[in-house]
């Protein structure tokens, strides 16, 4: 049985002539004849044929080089948000089948067939296509004139959906000997008796029709095979170019069949055709299952005709008031239904459902279209209908089968449902959708669809929705070239008067103005009544500033509503009612608008389901009451066990949460009534994903009269998380805002936007579907290429962003087009995932000045408008005593409005406006707007002499603050601190919306400063910082602040788990005083807003930070000095890292014993228990193989050395020790027993356990103070002083080949906080087999120990080194000796000096010994015992050939050296600079001294022991001496001596080591490394650890 709603009123059966066989019969018959007479009527001038000069009337005739536009608007629905391109295209005209027949008429004012016209695809760009927010489409094509004639009046039809060659069959097109005719299409200007017809077009629509071969080609099955459909236009004049000839309603010839289990209906109680969602009946396990498998459609028609006869639809609404049928088609017969099956993809589920859950919300949505179909009068057997198949009970069920037929719902006298008769039955029509609910199911069906097909008897109910497609246009009028449309004809309210969205579209843009205009009528209590309600949900009467008495061309969302609506004073209902009437130019359309005093309660969630991932994160829903009574909101459903459960969300929460699968319970954000938070607990690992099914119950209180209201919502808990997000870019900066969705702002003239993108997952597939694109939606050039275009990998594929074409912004207001995000992928949030795209409109420029001023300041400007914050103007009187008189100008480059600010009150603004704006008078007033702007828009233009205010002097007179009595009111002391008042500054302009003129929204602020007086007189607690020790003390709900002042004081509270994080502050009230020195006080209980109860403690912890912030006078009145103050409590508890007797930074201990000092005093509780152990770790903090090292220790009896060590208390550990958070110490003190392991540390883990209330404790939950960082180190491993890191470091053998530089990686090199103690590779740092050997010793034991990770690889696997040693390039070297005190020879006198210039050279070599080193070394010789030999050189002479020297290179066994003598250069003279980097000599006062030069051979920088009066070596005496170079006279002809000079000052920077590596075994990557013990000691004083 059904249960039907229909929109059209029953009737009768149909009248004679319904059917159109024998008229089209008839008029086959008589076509020729028709022909005939019009061929010899081109002849004769009678009724002329020959309407262009060319005589070409092919399907696209002899254009005379210009067109005419025509827009065409197809009602319905864009494609589906969830199916995409994936489904029928409902509003689709496709390029190759739409043809246009044009009809003119001739000089005798008879109509003619002129010619038949295929539009090409550029002519239907899709460019040129913009889909309305009201669901219909527009499309503007282009027809080429007709040469000659475009001085007629035409009409045009229509025809989508056929090919032409289609066309050309019915149309009967012939090749003549004047050219190709179309002879039906010439017919239709006469009737059947060749009377010249009204309209040819009633003729010729009906002569086209159309067939189809069983179910209609939709995807995915099938490629989509467009809609046949038929639209016609009035009489009109060709109008040349882009300007409009015309627009033409489109109505498809074919009717929509959805069917679903229980499809969700919006708040309005109709279907979503553009969303159909099939909720179900299983109800999450508590309602019937029932999965739908298949869907039959039996006795269709198998045909239709194009166009609808005359009569048939409704020329006004465009709505089909009776069917059109062609006795060409039969229907099809019971063995061909039009038959579609889950298996075949062609029943679908919602996005985001899973298992059962999607099982049992199957629909059959956008598959079904069938011509229209007679039904009504027709008998059970002959009707049509539809047989469903689905598993009743579970999805193990069989399926069976269940008959649904067309027809109302009929009862007896009694109430119950009577079966389906003939006249019960309705009709399927063209361009209706039809909605087959399916409402209950009792059992299971027939075995068989032919045995359902044939039984009467059901066990399924179903309702019927009829509802007519064109109104889905809204109410569409035309004047022939422009149109206005309106989303709705009609608009309800009930007595709470919620706002409701209307769309208003047109493109007017005439000689009357550019967009549209609102005025309302109706009774005065309907005009008081109503409200326009802006962006931010400001409410607007009719008549005030912010009313939208106009709007611009495009579309605009316009949001009304009603003020509450009361009961007529007898109780009975009251009635309210009146129009919304829009008009652009001569168009006019209305909304009739009524309000009802009866309540209905609805339930409106946003968005209307939830999506997470395995891990959250938190997001918000808001859940919306349609009443402004008091109510409360319930939800219900059933936790984790099965257990069902009842909780309150509003107005207060249940308490504890009712389900332990949410980490947030649906909690109500603070100061938003309607919004609530929720998350899900992370997903058990291995889980699926899983969906939560809640009823959500409103109820009015203490209201018996309206019945409860109850509304599924459903979150979603994704296995894989999905996220669709636009993020800033760099390379295309852009701004971005999010409130909900994503949107993107540019500049008026920018040329592009490039959206940048991220998704998770990063390969997911997405695409972009029509969201609220309007007919002004072409200024995006290219948005059309995107929709529909499938995007995967998005932030590798599109790295810069999607680019996004503009047109420049030529107007003032913004515009704006919002797509939507689409995926097969479930899981994306349709409110988050889309994106807008605004281009912001010309500046606006409204700039206040100063024109005359006496004693007073200028205007400046402070800011713009930005990000919705208003642009500020401040004129600032100063400081002071001395008034000022100041008169106004005002520049913009449009119309404007002003009006004072009053939100801080009136009191207060009547109050500042006598210190800072007497006696102001203005021109225009408040609200009212400038209409005298020479060219509003285009320039500036300024005003003069727009306000006129004087500040007055300021006299304190004998009335002055009395400081002793601050805490009490002084009401004749003068007022004080910073006085504004504030100017609202509004642009006016046609193309501004409400919404343009907020954004660029401008402030002035008038200012002026006067001795403050501002004290805090009382802090709710000023000891004590636990309001959990408050409230069980009861100290907690009488609690003030309180302050007095003359001025202004603010008060702010900030809430927050963590305050370090910045939180933004909940609450902010700001007092200013009206009556000299003013006392204020609030509650702090009151500022919270929180239920707050002894209890508390037991939950984590929450920050309450109050601060107050004013302005106070200094000593002597000179100036006001800034007052702030703050105060810090908490509730529940929260564990810090305590402080230690360590130092800051410090986290390690040396072995030994020590006594650890912790201090709890930095933590929050109200009572809490502590104790404290130690814990075997690895020497690298880890626990990996901790349980097998003591297992293999043959000492582990030894309790000292157990796994655990229970430190505090000494006794009854178990139990902890109690602190509270009154003035008693926190401080405990630790002893830690000497850690006799080997390479094995101790942990200190400090644990709590939480107060639950009343002396009860959570003993059973012991924390661990997370962080906490002290380790007592192990101790060295046999032998040698290193301690072995546990687990393997991914260092590798070629990151340690450079033995001078040691080459490691920087990261995890030093342990952190052990003061400089890093791990390092040990084998490069050895110089000796015997150390060697200890490592090697070492390592073996604590592998054996299991100390150590059997994966390591150490100083066993390393068998030899392989090194080169090279000196880097030539370079000298001197030596010179002097003899006496003094530094400045005589002019006689020479020193000799030695050098030796060598090349470079090298030593490569490899060994076994993993220690071999490599060495360098220089040396000078003589053969000479005494130094008066060495020296004995005469002037003149060439040299002393028995001093050597020799440079050498030594790696393992390899010797490389060279050697030659040194010879005599050249004498040192005074003030000649001598060219060498490093000097060493012998000190003065022992009577000799010698230098010794080196340089590289190309250097050519001076020796720095010049100055200006010659060579000063007194200072460098002094540095050799503390330097440690001073050599005892007399043993500089020792070799080793000589030598150590050398080695020490010529090898820096002339020698390197290079491919220096260590010869493995094995090469494996996993290397072993140690470090030092650690000698760190506890210190004498506390710090924290960071």
């Amino acid at each position: 049985m059904i249960l039907r709603s229909s929109n059209r009123t029953s009737r009768g059966h149909r009248p004679a002539g319904g059917r159109l066989g024998a008229g089209l019969r008839r008029r086959a018959v008589c076509a020729a004849a028709a022909a005939a007479c019009l061929f010899a009527a081109a002849f004769t001038g009678g009724c002329t044929r020959d309407l262009t000069d060319s005589g070409d009337f092919g399907p696209n005739p002899a254009p005379s080089g210009d067109y005419a536009t025509l827009r065409l608007v197809v009602p319905g629905v864009s494609t589906a948000g969830t199916y995409a391109a994936e489904v029928a295209q409902e509003t689709l005209l496709e390029a190759g089948k739409l043809h246009v027949l044009l009809y003119a008429k001739n000089n005798e004012d008879s109509w003619q067939f002129v010619s038949v016209t295929t539009p090409e695809a550029e002519d239907i760009s899709e460019a040129e296509v913009a889909e309305n927010g009201d669901g219909s489409a527009t499309y503007d094509i282009h027809i080429p004139f007709p040469a000659g004639n475009t001085d007629r009046t035409f009409r045009a039809g229509l025809v989508s959906g056929l090919t032409l060659d289609e066309l050309k069959a019915q149309g009967g097109y012939t090749d003549t000997e004047d050219g190709p005719w179309w002879t039906v299409f010439a017919s239709c200007t006469v009737d059947e008796e060749g009377t010249r017809v009204e309209n040819p077009l009633s003729e010729a629509r009906l002569r086209l029709t159309f067939d189809t071969e069983g179910k209609w080609p939709v995807p995915p099955a099938e490629e989509f095979r467009s809609f046949p459909m038929w639209g016609e236009s009035g009489t009109f004049a060709l109008r040349p170019g882009a300007t409009l000839a015309g627009t033409i309603r489109m109505t498809r010839a074919v009717a929509r069949v959805d069917v679903g289990v229980n499809f969700h209906k919006d708040e309005e109680g109709h279907f979503p055709l553009d969303d159909m969602q099939a909720q179900g009946l299983y109800n999450g396990g508590k309602g019937t299952y029932f999965e739908l498998q298949s869907v039959s459609v039996y006795r269709t028609a198998t045909g239709g005709v194009c166009g609808a006869r005359e009569g048939n639809i409704d020329t006004g609404t465009g709505q089909v008031t009776d069917i059109t049928l062609s006795d060409l088609y039969a229907t099809y017969d019971d063995t061909a239904p039009l038959r579609y099956t889950f298996d075949a993809g062609e029943l679908t589920t919602p996005a985001g459902a899973v298992d059962a859950d999607a099982a049992n919300r199957r629909s059959l949505t956008r598959q079904c279209y069938v011509p229209e179909t007679e039904n009504h009068g027709l008998d059970f057997d002959d009707a049509a209908c539809i047989v469903v198949g689905g598993k009743y009970g579970s999805a193990t069920a069989k399926t069976t089968y269940y008959r649904i037929d067309f027809a109302e719902v009929r009862k007896d006298d009694g109430g119950g449902e009577l079966k389906p008769t003939p006249e019960s039955r309705i009709d399927l029509r063209r361009n209706h959708a039809y909605v087959v609910n399916i409402t209950s199911v009792s059992g299971h069906g027939e075995d068989t669809e032919d045995d359902a097909l044939r039984n009467e008897n059901t066990k399924l109910t179903a309702e019927v929705v009829d509802w007519d497609q064109s109104q889905q246009v809204g109410d569409i009028v035309t004047d022939g070239v422009y149109s206005l449309s309106l989303s709705k004809r009609e608009q309800k309210f009930y007595c709470d008067g919620t706002p409701e969205a209307l769309t208003v579209t047109t493109d007017y843009d005439g000689e009357l103005g550019k967009g549209w205009k609102l005025t309302i009528e109706g009774d005065d209590d309907f005009k008081k009544n109503i409200r326009y309600y802006d962006a931010e949900g400001t409410a607007y009467a009719p008549g005030s500033t912010g009313w939208p008495s106009q709007g611009p061309k495009g579309t605009t969302e316009l949001r009304f509503g009603m003020e509450e609506l009361a009961n007529n004073p007898d109780g009975t209902e009251r009635t309210l009612s009146g129009r919304l009437v829009f008009e652009a130019g001569r168009m006019k359309s209305q909304v009739s608008v009524s309000q009802t005093s009866r309540d209905l309660l609805r339930i409106l969630f946003d968005p209307e389901e939830l999506y997470f991932g395995p891990e959250g994160p938190e997001k918000s829903v808001g859940i919306s009451v349609t009443t402004k009574k008091e109510y409360e909101l319930t939800l219900s459903g059933t936790d984790g066990t099965g257990k069902k459960y009842s909780y309150t969300i509003y107005p207060e929460t249940g308490g504890t949460i009712p389900d332990d699968r949410f980490k947030t319970f649906f909690a109500r954000v603070r100061d938003a009534k309607d919004e609530y938070l929720v998350e899900p607990a992370k997903l058990p690992e291995g889980q699926d994903s899983r969906v939560f099914t809640f009823e959500v119950t409103a109820e009015l209180k203490n209201n018996n009269a309206v019945n409860p209201v109850t509304e599924r919502f459903t979150v979603y808990q994704l296995k894989e998380p999905v996220e669709w997000k636009v993020v800033a870019n760099t390379v295309h900066p852009y701004e971005l805002r999010q409130n909900g969705g994503y949107e993107v702002v540019v500049a008026h003239d920018a040329t592009g936007v490039w959206p940048k993108i991220e998704t998770t997952p990063s390969s997911l597939i997405w695409w972009f579907s029509r969201g609220e694109a309007g007919a002004e939606d072409t200024w995006l050039t290219n948005l059309a290429t995107w929709y529909g275009k499938k995007i995967e990998s998005v932030a590798t594929t599109y790295l810069d962003g999607l680019e996004f074409t503009l047109q420049p912004n030529t107007g003032l207001g913004r515009r704006s087009v919002t797509v939507q995000v689409e995926s097969n992928t479930p899981g994306l949030s349709p409110r988050e995932a889309n994106l807008k795209i605004t281009q912001k409109g010309r500046p606006l420029t409204l700039e206040p000045t100063v024109a005359e001023h006496t004693g007073g300041g200028t205007i400046v400007k402070q800011s713009d408008p930005e990000g919705g914050n208003p642009g500020i103007y401040l004129l600032d009187h100063g400081y002071g005593a001395a008034g000022g008189a100041y008169t106004l100008a005002m520049k913009s480059n449009t119309n404007w409005y002003w009006y004072w600010n009053t939100d801080d009150g009136q009191q207060v603004h009547e109050a500042n406006m006598d210190l800072v704006a007497q006696g102001w008078t203005a021109k225009p007033d408040d609200r009212v707007p400038t209409t005298d702007h020479p060219d509003n828009g285009k320039s500036e233009h300024t005003w003069p002499g727009v306000a006129s205010f004087t500040v007055p002097d300021f006299d304190q007179g004998g009335t002055a603050f009395d400081e002793a009595k601050k805490d009490q009111a002084q009401p004749d002391v003068p007022l004080g601190g910073e006085r504004t008042v504030v100017r609202e500054l509004r642009n006016v302009h046609p193309e501004l919306t409400a919404d343009d003129m907020e954004e660029n929204a401008r402030q002035l602020h008038i200012r002026r400063e006067l001795p403050a007086h501002t004290h805090i007189i009382e802090w709710p607690w000023d000891d004590m910082t636990s309001l959990n020790w408050a409230m069980e003390n009861n100290q907690y709900d009488d609690k003030l602040f309180r302050f007095g002042t003359n001025a202004t004081g603010t008060l702010t509270l900030t809430t927050g788990f963590d305050l370090s994080e910045q939180a933004q502050p909940n609450s902010e009230k700001t007092y200013t005083s009206t009556q000299g020195y003013q006392l204020f006080e609030e509650k702090f209980a009151d500022l919270t807003r929180v239920a707050v109860t002894p209890e508390s403690e037991g939950d984590d912890p929450v920050f309450y930070k109050l601060r107050f912030t004013g302005r106070t006078a200094n000593a002597d009145e000179s100036a006001n000095e800034a007052v702030d103050e703050k105060r810090i409590y908490y509730t529940g508890t929260q564990m810090n890292v305590p402080l230690r007797n360590m130092k800051t930074g410090q986290y390690y201990l040396s072995s030994g014993a020590h006594t650890l000092k912790l201090d709890f005093s930095n933590s929050y509780f109200n009572r809490v228990k502590v104790r404290v152990k130690t814990v075997l770790v690895n020497t690298d903090g880890t626990t990996d193989g901790v349980d097998e090292y003591w297992a293999n220790n043959p000492d582990n009896a030894d309790p000292r050395l157990a796994k655990e060590h229970h430190l505090f208390p000494a006794t009854d550990w178990e139990n902890g020790v109690e602190f509270t958070s009154d003035g008693s110490s926190k401080l405990i003190d630790v002893q830690l027993p000497e850690n006799i392991h080997y390479n094995m540390m101790y942990k200190v883990v400090v644990e709590y356990c939480r107060h639950k209330g009343g002396g009860v404790y959570d003993e059973g939950n012991w924390l661990e103070i997370a962080d906490t960082k002290i380790y007592q180190d192990g101790k060295p491993c046999y032998g040698s002083d290193v301690i072995w890191k546990y687990s393997a470091q991914e260092w590798g053998w070629d990151q340690l080949s450079n033995l001078k530089t040691l080459t490691v990686p920087e990261s995890n090199l030093y342990l952190i906080g052990a003061e400089n103690v890093k791990w390092s590779f040990p084998t490069p740092l050895v110089t000796d087999q015997a150390t060697f050997k200890n490592w090697q010793t070492s390592f073996e034991a604590c592998l054996a120990s299991k100390a150590l990770s059997s994966i390591i690889v150490g100083p066993n696997d390393i068998t030899g080194r392989r090194a080169t040693l090279r000196t880097l390039q030539d370079f000298e070297f001197m030596f010179a000796y002097t003899r006496g005190w003094a530094y400045r020879p005589s002019e006689n006198q020479r020193y000799p000096i030695y050098w030796r210039r060598v090349a470079p050279f090298q030593a490569t070599s490899s060994s076994d010994n993993p220690t071999v080193t490599p060495n360098f070394r220089m040396l000078i010789k003589s053969t000479q015992t005494s130094h008066e030999g060495f020296i004995g050189v005469k002037p003149g002479e060439s040299g002393y050939p028995n001093i050597y020297s020799s440079c050498e290179c030594w790696v393992g066994e390899t010797h490389i050296f060279t050697y030659g003598p040194a010879r005599w250069e050249a004498s040192l003279k005074d003030n000649k600079p001598v060219n060498y980097q490093h000097v060493i000599f012998q000190p003065e006062s022992l009577g000799h001294k010698y230098i010794f030069f080196t340089r590289i051979y190309s250097d050519v920088e001076k020796c720095g022991i010049q100055n200006q009066s010659g060579y000063n070596t007194q200072s460098f005496w002094s540095q050799a001496y503390n330097n440690g170079l001073i050599m005892e006279f007399g043993k500089f002809i020792k070799e080793a001596d000589i030598a150590g000079i050398l080695y020490n000052n010529i090898t820096r920077g002339y020698a390197e080591i290079s491919d220096d590596r260590l010869i493995s075994n094995t090469n494996k990557p996993n290397t072993a490394v140690c470090r030092t013990s650690i000698k760190l000691n506890t210190t004498p004083d506390l710090h924290p650890q960071e």
